[in-house]
């Protein structure tokens, strides 16, 4: 065998061994750069989404101050509230025991003067027989005299 017969077939083989090496580094190449690109794009993806999930996570933190400061001040209204209408029971509860001293107190009074007054009257035998005689003249149809 003869090398001018053999290397057609060398030849061949030599252009389809650098052949395929350039089609595999220029595939591979492109693939690389593929890759990259997606990896790039990903991550801005990725980190967008990241800031957006923080972002969320503020807002609901705000929300949630936001309700809690809300709670805090209707309970500090309700507790406003029921002081002020505990003292105002109070106050009203003190005026009425005042008021019950007071008319107590008046009514004692008045009852024993008025009681005392009436007691030494009645005891008296001439007011008692000028009340029969009113009561005797009023019963005949006459007017009471003063």
């Amino acid at each position: 065998m003869n090398f001018s017969e053999i290397f057609p077939y060398v030849f061949s083989m030599l252009v389809g061994i650098c052949l395929w090496t350039v089609v595999y580094m220029t595939l591979f190449k492109k693939v690389q750069q593929d890759v990259n690109i997606l990896k790039e794009s990903n991550k801005h993806e990725i980190e967008k989404l990241m800031n957006q999930h923080k972002l969320d996570m503020d807002s609901l933190i705000e929300q949630h101050k936001m309700e809690l400061e809300k709670i805090e001040k209707e309970h500090q209204n309700k507790i406003q509230l029921l002081e002020i209408e505990h003292e105002n029971e109070m106050k009203r509860k003190e005026k009425e025991l005042e008021d019950t001293a007071k008319y107590g107190t008046v009514k004692d009074i008045v009852g024993g003067l008025f009681g005392g007054i009436m007691s030494n009257a009645m005891g008296s035998p001439e007011l008692q027989e000028e009340i029969s005689k009113q009561i005797k003249e009023g019963l005949k149809g006459g007017s009471i005299k003063e």
